[in-house]
């Protein structure tokens, strides 16, 4: 996804051109980064849990 940021904004023109759906794509990118991020935030919070359960 970052590289094709990069590629929407960085052409050999140097002009900044960015199709009509970069918002979408934008969008859906910090979505599932978002949602993975969460995932691992809850699995974290698990692990750290069993390891207090375990230490007590």
């Amino acid at each position: 996804m970052v590289v094709k940021l990069f590629h929407c904004f960085f052409r050999s023109d140097k002009r900044l051109k960015s199709p009509p759906n970069i918002k979408s794509e934008v969008e859906e990118s910090l979505k599932q980064t978002s949602d993975q991020l969460q995932c691992v935030l809850q699995n974290n919070y698990q692990l750290f849990n069993k390891i207090i359960e375990e230490l007590i």
